[in-house]
């Protein structure tokens, strides 16, 4: 059994210790923003577009990063520790009073990773929504981009559950990460982030 397997353990070993990208700085994940929520969610944004997905802006799960990402070198286990479960891109329909849900959902776990949105957290709530630089509407619907985890109700997100729409795709997460820094590397650039104060909190509790 174990001359059968070898072979297999030795392939998979050396594709998991391949060096895929390199990260300038620590990222790791903080609230009300951190670099390493910035770098997915971005990620995100830009992977979702590159798969011709419709939405509005994305959001994710604070908890789903499971391990930050260390200066240099970036091997690609260290993916597959930062995001271990299969968990693919879901495009959600919500009506503009779900969307005012969803945006307190998160001011009142003080920050969640967001991109292409704005808002400023004030005794829980979020206010002076602006999603793709124009401001929130209550009036109309958005898409959001998350994950299936979150669209199913997962991280007791439950205003998900009642979207107009929804479309799931085949696009892991995972992968999502592991073709960015991939292309980056390729491009001679290195893995960064920044905070560029998306969410702004009176309970800033990142410094």
């Amino acid at each position: 059994m174990q001359a059968l397997y070898q072979p297999y353990k030795l392939s998979i070993d050396s594709q998991m210790n391949t060096v895929i990208g390199v990260a300038a700085v620590n990222l790791e994940r903080k609230r009300p923003e951190g670099l390493l929520n910035n770098l997915v969610a971005d990620i995100m944004y830009q992977e979702g577009k590159r798969k011709n997905l419709t939405f509005d802006f994305v959001h994710t799960n604070f908890f789903g990063l499971r391990n930050s990402i260390a200066a240099g070198p970036i091997k690609a286990f260290k993916i597959y520790e930062l995001m271990p479960f299969e968990n693919y891109f879901v495009t959600v329909t919500l009506k503009g009073t779900d969307v005012q849900e969803l945006f307190n959902y998160i001011a009142a776990l003080n920050g969640d990773p967001v991109s292409g949105v704005r808002f400023k957290i004030k005794d829980g709530k979020a206010v002076d929504i602006q999603i793709n630089g124009s401001a929130f509407d209550p009036s109309r619907d958005y898409t959001v981009l998350t994950i299936d985890y979150m669209a199913n109700g997962g991280d007791k997100a439950e205003v998900y559950t009642r979207g107009i729409k929804r479309f799931d795709s085949t696009y892991r997460l995972r992968d999502a990460i592991l073709a960015y820094i991939k292309q980056q590397q390729a491009q001679g650039k290195t893995i960064t982030s920044a905070l560029d104060n998306r969410i702004q909190s009176d309970n800033d509790t990142s410094k």
